[in-house]
């Protein structure tokens, strides 16, 4: 068993998590703007994060058992790559828009929209790649298919857990600000943070 693989797979996990905002900021966004309990925003971002490594593990899977190379499988996750944080900026100016109109018209909020929007904001987030899995599954793979689900479950793992950890510590410190004041805008702010969340992605390449 090659525990340096281990190790790697779970410091390159949590540092894209870090240095990527889009795994927590639009969280964090949506979450206050439709008042989500501390509960359902972990559980919502548990769900998130096991669908965003599921995504990368699934393509990197049929990547190994059809023979594929790690440069044409790195191809497709970078297409990935380019696309999401266009999708992720689509969906706040979206979200924006609808809420400036809803806070001119001070509509009442159905529970419809609210579940449109988290499930619309996790297919775009499901569709962001963990670009450094692939290639670390392939190095794996060398070892045989138990190092490649202990890379795995250890990459999942601490995405997840660091995920959680960085959106508990920015939940806290957003939970200080004055929100009734910022009440009817919230959703337009929200949808802003998320679509600049998106072009950071973008501007800084993270």
């Amino acid at each position: 068993m090659e525990y340096y693989l281990v190790a790697l797979s779970a410091v390159v996990a949590a540092s894209h998590v870090v240095l990527g905002p889009d795994h927590y900021v639009p969280f964090i966004g949506l979450g206050k703007a439709q008042n989500w309990s501390s509960k359902k925003l972990f559980f919502i971002i548990f769900l998130g994060g096991l669908l965003h490594v599921g995504s990368s593990v699934v393509i990197g899977s049929v990547g190994l058992l059809a023979g594929f190379s790690v440069s044409r499988l790195e191809s497709v996750e970078a297409w990935r790559a380019s696309i999401a944080p266009l999708l992720l900026i689509g969906f706040g100016i979206a979200y924006a828009v609808w809420g400036l109109k809803r806070s001119h018209h001070h509509a009442h909020e159905k529970l419809k929209t609210k579940s449109a929007s988290v499930w619309m904001f996790m297919l775009v987030f499901v569709l962001g790649p963990c670009e450094p899995l692939i290639p670390i599954m392939f190095l794996a793979a060398v070892y045989g298919m138990a190092e490649v689900v202990l890379v795995i479950a250890t990459f999942g793992i601490v995405t997840v857990a660091s995920m959680l950890t960085v959106s508990f510590a920015l939940h806290k410190g957003v939970s200080f600000l004055p929100s009734h004041k910022l009440e009817h805008h919230s959703h337009t702010i929200a949808g802003v943070v998320i679509a600049m969340t998106g072009f950071a992605v973008i501007i800084f390449g993270l």
